[in-house]
């Protein structure tokens, strides 16, 4: 049974870099197609993975070459995501994808935080800073492969953290495994038995071709790779009424228990977390393109990841999270990746 506490699913959607750009020349802002260029920024937001693919941003075009991304509250998980980390997070992976996309075109990406909105300006860019390449920001999916059962390669270390700076990125083991399991295990169970945040994300659900066709946002069934009868029951087994008896009845740590029973065969974890308090919009934006450039330089070398941010979500696991492996008291933890195959 699919867990329903995960960060960034994707609807399932394919393609890829437009093709009224590619292979367009590196060229100058003002000689570029604007419709194209903007059609271009917009999927590429569209990409990037959030929270149960609530796609939490507003995008309002201020002249030309200025655009706002701000924070859509009527796609916040105010329940599950009280304190909008998760959502944040999502805007600064959205903030990533357009600037590995303009980069193919030429151009650069300055962007602040202003208010409750990223300001972003475009600008061509000289220096011709290397990126990943452009296609994985259409090609890169929450997986639901099997886990890795195998280690990162070591030489591919050195390249997370950098793309991690000057956040730290902190690879997770052996012994750390297990009890990282437990936290996830006991995490989702949490949000199972809690009615208010698991009424919110059942919505987000979409267990029919009828749902995830009229909505193209929240989780589709393909997305959890299930078929269509496990979703039915699924539909019926996570429905709000029937979580609340199991929740009384205790059944719905087995359930958390299935849900996650995969992820304990993974080797390692991989945490990226800030040495200093990081609950402003600014800092989490700024850690969001961090969590997308490690999730898009994995999957350039053929790694693909699964979040397990249900662990940071709840509080209680949170904090056994910190105080496990000695974190900093101003420490926060702002996302676990399990890696997959």
């Amino acid at each position: 049974m699919p867990s329903i506490s995960d960060f960034g699913s994707d609807s399932g959607s394919s393609g890829g870099f437009p093709s009224a750009l590619r292979g367009l020349p590196r060229a100058r802002l003002d000689a570029l197609p604007l419709g194209g260029l903007r059609c271009l920024i917009l999927d590429a937001i569209a990409r990037a993975p959030s929270p149960h693919n609530t796609q939490p941003w507003r995008v309002r075009w201020i002249g030309t070459v200025l655009m706002e991304l701000g924070l859509d509250e009527r796609r916040w998980l105010r329940a599950a995501d009280p304190m909008k980390r998760d959502a944040w997070l999502a805007i600064g992976c959205a903030v990533r994808n357009v600037q590995v996309a303009v980069a193919e075109l030429g151009l650069v990406l300055d962007w602040e935080v202003k208010g409750d909105a990223v300001v972003m300006d475009f600008a061509d860019d000289t220096a011709g800073r290397p990126l990943v390449p452009v296609e994985q920001v259409w090609e890169r999916r929450t997986s639901r492969l099997a886990y890795a059962s195998a280690p990162l390669p070591v030489e591919l270390l050195t390249p997370l953290g950098q793309a991690a700076a000057p956040l730290q990125l902190i690879t997770l083991a052996g012994e750390q495994c297990t009890w990282l399991h437990r936290l996830l295990v006991a995490a989702t169970a949490s949000q199972l038995a809690d009615a208010p945040v698991h009424r919110e994300l059942y919505t987000w659900l979409r267990f029919t071709p009828a749902q995830r066709d009229r909505a193209c946002d929240g989780l589709s069934y393909d997305a959890l790779a299930i078929d269509r009868v496990t979703a039915l029951l699924s539909r019926a087994l996570l429905h709000p009424r029937a979580m609340r008896f199991l929740a009384r009845t205790g059944l719905h740590r087995m359930l958390a228990s299935s849900a996650s029973a995969a992820a304990r065969r993974t080797p390692q974890y991989q945490l990226l977390w800030s040495e200093r308090r990081t609950h402003d919009p600014a800092g989490l934006v700024l850690a969001g393109t961090r969590l997308q450039a490690i999730w898009l330089l994995l999957a350039a070398n053929g790694w693909y990841c699964h979040p397990a941010s249900a662990i940071i979500d709840v509080q209680a696991t949170a904090e056994e999270l910190c105080t496990r492996l000695r974190l900093p008291a101003a420490a926060t933890p702002l996302e676990i990746l399990i890696r997959q195959t």
